[in-house]
C-alpha cells in the first residue's frame, strides 16, 4: 500500500507536468493550431529590383555580408525554386499583385516591353489587386517604394494609373516609374535627369529629379509610420525597395563599406532598411502576428560591369527567359507557423502570394479563386486544420506548370522538373561578353534590347532541360528521347493559350504629352517647394 501511494505520489505530478509541457510546446510552435484561436495576420510583403539568386550570402555569395534578409532566412524558410512571373520588371509586378499572368491584363502591344514615363499604359481598372481583395476582408492597406506599372493615361498630371487607384489606403513616397541610369548626379545634370527620375508622394511629385540616397530612408519611415498607426488591427504593407536597380546609390552610412563595392553597399542599405522594419515589427509586439514574404520582381541586371548582380549557378540574367532571369530568391517568415532554418524545394510563383493571402485573410473561407493563376503556398497553410480538412496537404502535389512570356509571346513552360524554351532571347550580358565592355545604354538603346524582337530566336525543335538535374540549362536533352514529354507541354501550352481572352493592349507607343513635370517648363523641383 506505501509503495502504490509513493508510486502515484511521483506518477501524477509528473503526469501533470508532462502534460504542461506538451502544450505549451504545441502552443507556442503553432499559435494557430485549432480554429478557435485563428486571427488572420497583418502581412509585409517586401520586393527587391533586378535581384538575382546568387547575390545574398543565405543563397550563396562569397562576398556579401549579412543582414535582413539572412535574419529572415535563419528565422523562416528559404525557397530554392522561387520563380519570378516574368523576367522584367512591369510584367513581372503586374502579375504579382494580380496574381494572373501579365498578358491576361493586356501587358503586351507595340510599345516598350516595359513602362516609361510617357508610355500611356498601366493596370486595367476592372483588374483585381492584392491590395483591392485584402481591403475587402478589413484589411488596412499601405504601399511605398517603386510601382512602375503606369503613372498618366491622358495628360502629364492625370495620374490614372498610380497606385492610389489599386487598392491601397495609403501610399507614401513612390517611384511611378524606377531609377534609370540616367539618374547619376555624376555623370547628369539635373535638366537630363529630371524626365526619367522623379518621386511622388502619393499622387503629386515630391523630387525631380530624384535625390536616391534619401529614398530608402522615407520609405522606411512611412512603413513604419503606417505600422505603428494599424498595429491594433490587420494591415498589408507593400514594401517595394529601389534596390539593386542601376543607377546605384547609397547613402552616407553605407558607402564604401561593403567588400563586395558599390552594388554591396546598394543591397546593404536594402538589408539593413529590412532588419530596421523587423525591429519596428517586435517593438510593437507584432511579430508573431506578421506574415513577412522578401523575394525579387526578376533576376539580376548583369551587364552593368563591374557593379552587376549574380545568377547564382543559373544562366542568364534580367531579360531572358533562362533561369537566372527567372529563378530569385524567396524567404517567407511567420513564427509559430514557418519553422526557423528551414528550406523548400518546392516550385513557387510570386504568382502564388495572391491567393495564399487571400486564404489567410479569410480564415480559409474563401475559395473564388479560379481567375488567378497562383496557387496556395502549402508550406504556409498546411499548418492549420482549416486548411487541411479536405485532403489537400496530403494527396502528392500535380507536376507544376509555369509559363513564361516575353510581353504576348511564349517563349517557355516549366513543366515538373522540365523546362521547354520554343524561343530564346540574348540578354544584354550576351553582348558585354562578345564585345568585351560594359553596356552603356541610353533609355532608348534599353527598350530595344529588352524587346521581345532583337535578338530573339525561334528553336526548332524546341530546347529541353531538365532543370533538377542540370540547373544551368547547359546540357539540352535529345528530343527524340523525350518526345512524350514534349507532346505533354505542347498540349498544356496550347491548352494554355486558349485560356488568354483577347483584352486591350497597356504597351502602348510612348506619348511624350504625358510624362510627368512639377513646374513646366524646366520640370525640376524638391521636396522644399
Amino acid at each position: 500500500m506505501q509503495l502504490t501511494k509513493k508510486i502515484f505520489a511521483v506518477f501524477i505530478p509528473v503526469t501533470i507536468l508532462a502534460l504542461i509541457v506538451a502544450f505549451v510546446l504545441v502552443s507556442t510552435h503553432h499559435k494557430y493550431w485549432n480554429h478557435s484561436s485563428y486571427e488572420p495576420p497583418n502581412i509585409l510583403f517586401l520586393l527587391a529590383d533586378d535581384l538575382g539568386y546568387g547575390d545574398l550570402q543565405s543563397y550563396g555569395h562569397p562576398l556579401q555580408e549579412a543582414g535582413g534578409v539572412e535574419r529572415l532566412v535563419d528565422e523562416g524558410m528559404r525557397f530554392t525554386q522561387w520563380y519570378a512571373p516574368a523576367m522584367i520588371c512591369t510584367p513581372s509586378r503586374v502579375s504579382t499583385l494580380t496574381g494572373r499572368y501579365s498578358v491576361r491584363s493586356g501587358f503586351l502591344g507595340d510599345g516598350p516591353p516595359v513602362f516609361i514615363p510617357s508610355s500611356p499604359g498601366g493596370i486595367p481598372r476592372n483588374d483585381s489587386t492584392i491590395a483591392e481583395t485584402l481591403q475587402k476582408s478589413g484589411y488596412k492597406t499601405g504601399m511605398v517604394g517603386k510601382w512602375h506599372l503606369g503613372t498618366n493615361k491622358f495628360n502629364n498630371t492625370d495620374g490614372f494609373f498610380l497606385p492610389r487607384h489599386y487598392g491601397f489606403d495609403y501610399v507614401g513616397t513612390n517611384m511611378p516609374f524606377t531609377n534609370m541610369e540616367t539618374c547619376n548626379p555624376n555623370v547628369y545634370t539635373a535638366e537630363e535627369m529630371g524626365p526619367d527620375c522623379f518621386a511622388y508622394n502619393d499622387a503629386t511629385i515630391a523630387q525631380q529629379p530624384v535625390d536616391l540616397t534619401t529614398v530608402t530612408d522615407k520609405m522606411l519611415t512611412e512603413a513604419k509610420d503606417f505600422m505603428t498607426k494599424n498595429r491594433n488591427g490587420k494591415f498589408f504593407l507593400f514594401v517595394s525597395f529601389i534596390q539593386t536597380h542601376v543607377a546605384l546609390f547609397c547613402g552616407e552610412r553605407h558607402c564604401g563599406k561593403s567588400r563586395r563595392g558599390l552594388y554591396g553597399d546598394n543591397l546593404n542599405e536594402m538589408s539593413d532598411g529590412i532588419s530596421n522594419l523587423l525591429d519596428h515589427l517586435e517593438s510593437l509586439g507584432l511579430t508573431k502576428k506578421t506574415l513577412v514574404v522578401f523575394t525579387s520582381d526578376n533576376g539580376p541586371k548583369m551587364d552593368n560591369c563591374p557593379h552587376g548582380g549574380d545568377g547564382g549557378p543559373f544562366r542568364g540574367g534580367k531579360g531572358a527567359t533562362w533561369e537566372g532571369g527567372l529563378r530569385v530568391p524567396g524567404v517567407i517568415r511567420w513564427p509559430g507557423v514557418i519553422d526557423p532554418g528551414t528550406v523548400s524545394t518546392s516550385v513557387i510563383s510570386t504568382m502564388d502570394l495572391y491567393p495564399t493571402f487571400v486564404k489567410l485573410a479569410t480564415g480559409f473561407k474563401n475559395q473564388v479563386l479560379s481567375e488567378v493563376d497562383g496557387e496556395p503556398i502549402k508550406e504556409i497553410l498546411c499548418n492549420f486544420p482549416e486548411y487541411k480538412k479536405d485532403d489537400k496537404c496530403t494527396r502528392s502535389d500535380p507536376e507544376r506548370n509555369l509559363f513564361f512570356y516575353c510581353t504576348g509571346d511564349l517563349f517557355a513552360v516549366r513543366h515538373g522538373d522540365y523546362k521547354l524554351h520554343y524561343k530564346t532571347k540574348q540578354s544584354p550580358m550576351d553582348r558585354v561578353v562578345d564585345d568585351r565592355h560594359c553596356f552603356k545604354p541610353t533609355t532608348e538603346e534599353l527598350i530595344r534590347v529588352y524587346s521581345c524582337v532583337e535578338g530573339v530566336t525561334t528553336h526548332e525543335p524546341p530546347l529541353l532541360y531538365n532543370v533538377v538535374e542540370d540547373p544551368r540549362e547547359s546540357m539540352p536533352l535529345n528530343i527524340s528521347s523525350y518526345q512524350k514529354v514534349v507532346d505533354i507541354i505542347d498540349k498544356l501550352a496550347k491548352q494554355h493559350k486558349m485560356s488568354i481572352e483577347n483584352v486591350p493592349e497597356q504597351f502602348l507607343p510612348p506619348n511624350l504629352d504625358l510624362i510627368p513635370c512639377c513646374n513646366p517648363p524646366k520640370c525640376i523641383c524638391t521636396d522644399a517647394n
